[in-house]
């Protein structure tokens, strides 16, 4: 290579969780200048780490280097004496060295996670210690699968705020009703008096990250039992399942972002994170009125997206 070749340059960068193997979160804490894997809801807040990525020439894997900022100071991972550590630095713009203490090699290897190689110590990984807490570097071994190396690299996290309110969920004047027993759902015309399964639970959560609206889950409770809404395609269906506290995924199909309806008019529509623009409706050609999601083109006002929500008297 020649003299003050650029061997990597800045392509993007990227606003990032990252996560251990058991779905803990990297926390990074300047007191101590040191970051350990936590749980999600645990936690009062969530470093959110840049993803540098880098161009390179006649490099196969992704070259990347990893960074936060914290009071207007940045903190690079970088490896040292076969640690971990994070140093005040800004990253440049390009890099002319073929290795550096702060650029690794990003592989996929299986959904959701990757493994990241030192560029300085070749054979070397970022992982998890064995307690699952600290960020170490250590030696990988291809021949035996190590799930302590598997970092995962998402760009938002759900935490449930702990806020549950509960409403009534109407069309004009019909009632959605819960039917667990065939896992859908229905607009009907009459509430079912002092009945459970037309309550619904409006679960907050906060998100770490770009978002669209106010993220929630929907749930309700039959029988002692605890049902969550959830999106599949173009239809909501409900699942047995207890409310998650943190959910990593970069969508989720229990997540949906409550928004006004329109300006000035009066209820919400509900769009799914997992389907982005389909939202909460009901087809006017179906005499049974089931819970489905619609398309949201935004440019016309559907009614049928419109959901009315009400408190139950006390």
């Amino acid at each position: 290579m020649a003299t003050g070749a650029k061997r990597f340059i800045l392509v993007e960068k990227k606003t990032v969780v990252i996560t251990n193997f058991h779905t803990d979160i990297l926390n990074f804490y300047k007191e101590h200048g040191t970051a350990t894997f936590e749980p999600g809801d645990d936690l009062k807040d969530i470093t959110m780490f840049s993803l540098h990525i880098y161009k390179a020439v006649h490099v196969e894997d992704l070259p990347v280097a990893i960074s936060c900022e914290i009071d207007d100071t940045s903190y690079v991972l970088c490896v040292e004496n076969n640690s971990v550590i994070y140093k005040k630095m800004k990253l440049p713009e390009s890099i002319s060295s073929e290795t550096s203490e702060f650029i690794f090699y990003q592989k996929n290897c299986c959904l959701e996670a990757q493994i990241f190689e030192s560029s300085i110590k070749m054979g070397f990984y970022l992982a998890s210690s064995e307690d699952g807490r600290n960020l170490i570097l250590k030696p990988y071994d291809i021949h035996a699968f190590d799930e302590t190396t598997l970092i995962s690299i998402v760009e938002r996290v759900f935490v449930y705020t702990g806020e549950s309110t509960p409403y009534y969920f109407k069309n004009y004047d019909n009632f959605l009703v819960a039917h667990p027993e065939k896992c859908y759902l229905t607009f009907e015309s009459e509430k079912p008096p002092e009945e459970e399964n037309v309550v619904f639970y409006e679960n907050t959560y906060f998100e770490y990250g770009p978002g669209r609206g106010l993220p929630v889950i929907i749930s309700c409770t039959m029988n002692e039992k605890n049902y969550l809404l959830c999106a599949r395609s173009t239809c909501v269906f409900l699942k047995e399942k207890k409310l998650p506290k943190k959910i990593n995924p970069k969508t989720s199909k229990f997540i949906f972002y409550k928004k006004n309806f329109s300006p000035g008019a009066s209820g919400f529509c509900f769009d799914s994170s997992m389907n982005e623009c389909y939202c909460f409706a009901w087809d006017e050609s179906d005499p049974k009125k089931h819970l489905i999601l619609k398309y949201n083109s935004g440019e016309d006002t559907d009614e049928t997206m419109r959901i009315i929500q009400t408190t139950p008297d006390k």
